[in-house]
């Protein structure tokens, strides 16, 4: 997934609607969103969200293997997986929100984070 930030609303709708998730930036506080959709995709690597960023991780009928923010607490993370999606960690991961049965997430041995209190 190649994630873009956008200055511009209509290039950001553009790439929205050619490759299937969007992107945004909000330059005058110097902040960055991300929302994120995946569906029916397979995603993999480590998510870092920093303190001036954040991310909506949206995943219909996909996979993820990796760990998001790994070193500790940043940005806001909300996370939502629908029944058919999964998650497997692979590293203690730090998110602000879980939208989903966790029964999805596969820890591995790790630890998975939600607003401060692990649910593992």
């Amino acid at each position: 997934m190649n994630i873009k930030n956008y200055n511009d609303p209509a290039k950001a709708a553009e790439h929205e609607k050619t490759y299937g998730y969007f992107a945004k930036a909000a330059v005058r506080k110097r902040t960055y969103g991300i929302s994120a959709r995946a569906a029916a995709i397979l995603l993999a690597g480590e998510i870092v969200v920093d303190s001036i960023s954040s991310l909506d991780l949206i995943l219909n009928a996909s996979q993820y293997t990796g760990a998001i923010n790994s070193s500790g607490t940043a940005g806001t993370v909300a996370v939502s997986l629908d029944e058919t999606s999964t998650w497997t960690l692979t590293g203690d991961s730090y998110i602000t929100s879980f939208e989903g049965d966790l029964s999805n997430v596969n820890t591995n041995s790790y630890t998975l984070y939600v607003n401060g209190t692990a649910v593992n």
